[in-house]
């Protein structure tokens, strides 16, 4: 009995499992049996049809899955490539932001050395100074355009949080009302971000009362120096063209704008690709390695190497105005080195075809020898002084440093030099 009911199953089992051609041939004799011969082939053609287009259907969605499958794969096996993608594609556009520009033939003739690219071995996460292309947080990109015949644009390195010596700064050797007669002065403050919101707050305000300030999108520091000074660079490129001559220099320091005006300049006026400084000649500066001195350079910097090239003491430094836009297209080739005084004005000049170092030797960084001397004249007209910039450490030392600048000038010119009515200046 169960071997019957068995074969019976098979049998039934055998009569529903229908191949194709079965089924096409079941449903063939349904239709001579109902519609005859036309009819027959109407249905026919629209069966075959149908076939055609789910076979056709299921090949396309397995061929979607298959490419799926391969994009997974290729996906998992170059990970990061829109990434790189991205990266490729972001510096394409900082590249071009200055190399698409029409450039002069003096500016095409500044090129990558290669032997300093190896010498340098940038070892930071940012091979270039950032701010090459970076933004500007605050600026007023109209204080050199603004004003008619600017002799001197003068740039301060300063922190954050000194405002007492920007103060001092803006009220005495950067004003030009005592000096006006000689030539045109402005002066521009070069910040970085800080994290104080506080802090950042109060640079704020300082820059809407005095419009002489600029931020960059980099983070204020000491070992950023480097990224401040390109920054100066870039904007005067940009943004100050009209200056006669650029004046860098440091918040702690103050400059005899009369002998400037009258001693300096004049040398310089009618020459071009111009840097005067307390000039270092190549070899004669140490290449600190000791880890605990302040200015401690890795192995991988300089390898090899036990002093600088030539470079400029950045406590003062004065520009020619057409060498600056030279000077920043050759920081865009220059590997970033975070010695401000080596790169500004020694690795990233080094690439300018023609560039002329002059020295500046009237200086007395001690700032009590400064104002000896300059008493030591208006006391006694025989006696001479011709130190043109010192050292301060604190406003009022810069203020007493200037008040002893104007009474020896008045000496020389035999003129009253009335001081402005500033209520904080000692006299």
């Amino acid at each position: 009995m169960l071997s019957q009911t068995k074969t019976q199953r098979v049998k039934l089992k055998r009569r529903w499992t229908l191949t194709g051609p079965d089924i096409l041939g079941y449903l063939l004799k349904m239709c001579q049996r109902s519609l005859g011969n036309i009819a027959t082939a109407a249905v026919v053609i629209s069966i075959l049809s149908l076939v055609i287009i789910l076979n056709f259907t299921d090949n396309i969605q397995r061929g979607i899955v298959q490419r799926k499958n391969l994009d997974i794969k290729q996906v998992q096996n170059r990970p990061y490539l829109g990434a790189r993608s991205l990266i490729k594609q972001v510096t394409k556009t900082m590249v071009s932001q200055h190399t698409t520009t029409t450039l002069s033939p003096e500016l095409m003739a500044i090129t990558p050395q290669l032997e300093l690219d190896r010498l340098i071995n940038a070892s930071s996460k940012e091979k270039y100074p950032v701010t090459i292309n970076g933004k500007y947080i605050f600026e007023n990109p109209q204080l050199c355009s603004s004003v008619a015949n600017l002799s001197v644009l003068i740039i301060v390195h300063t922190a954050p949080d000194h405002f007492k010596m920007r103060l001092a700064i803006r009220r005495t050797w950067a004003n030009d009302t005592y000096y006006r007669k000689m030539g045109v002065a402005r002066v521009l403050f070069l910040l970085g971000q800080v994290e104080d919101l506080e802090l950042q707050m109060k640079m704020e305000a300082e820059f809407k009362e005095y419009r002489d300030m600029l931020q960059g999108d980099f983070r204020d520091s000491y070992r950023n120096l480097t990224h401040k000074g390109v920054m100066g660079y870039k904007w005067i490129t940009e943004r100050c063209r009209n200056a006669k001559f650029i004046l860098k220099t440091d918040d702690d320091i103050v400059v005899n704008m009369f002998i400037l005006f009258t001693r300096v300049l004049p040398k310089f006026e009618n020459k071009t690709k111009q840097i005067v400084c307390n000039h270092v000649l190549a070899n004669t500066m140490s290449i600190f390695r000791d880890k605990i001195n302040k200015w401690y350079v890795s192995e991988h910097n300089f390898r090899g190497k036990h002093s600088y090239p030539e470079y400029c003491s950045g406590f003062i430094v004065l520009f020619t105005n057409d060498v600056i836009p030279a000077i920043f297209r050759a920081a865009t080739m220059t590997p970033f080195f975070w010695v401000d005084d080596v790169y500004l004005y020694g690795l990233a000049p080094s690439h300018v075809p023609g560039i002329k170092y002059s020295s500046l030797t009237e200086h007395a960084l001690i700032w009590s020898t400064a104002l000896n001397c300059y008493r030591n004249m208006t006391e006694n007209f025989n006696n001479t002084c011709d130190v043109l910039v010192t050292k301060s450490w604190h406003p009022g030392e810069s203020e007493e440093t200037w008040v002893e600048m104007i009474k020896q000038f008045e000496h020389r010119i035999g003129t009253d030099l009335s001081l402005p009515a500033h209520p904080d200046m000692r006299t």
